[in-house]
């Protein structure tokens, strides 16, 4: 197990943790993510190239902006974002 504290956008703090795993198909990690979830864990999964599928398509629009903002050619991770609109 691995776990960080975070502070938050708002300021406030949150223990994040990475539960290492051992797994056989990816059927079973995403059977097992799913158990996770049903207890209301948040788990972005690490495992796809697309983010937006990581994180169970419900990407914060700012991630996009902040984007644009820092990488306004889009050079940096070509093709990680769907919602990115290639320049």
């Amino acid at each position: 197990m691995h776990l960080e504290f975070l502070q938050t956008k708002e300021g406030e703090f949150n223990c994040s943790g990475l539960q290492l795993v051992h797994y056989t198909t990816e059927a079973r990690l995403n059977e097992i993510m799913d158990i996770y979830r049903s207890h209301g864990v948040q788990i972005n999964n690490p495992h796809v190239y697309i983010i937006e599928d990581g994180k169970q398509n419900n990407l914060d629009p700012a991630v996009v902006k902040m984007k644009e903002r820092f990488d306004p050619f889009g050079l940096l991770n070509p093709g990680k974002l769907r919602s990115w609109v290639q320049r």
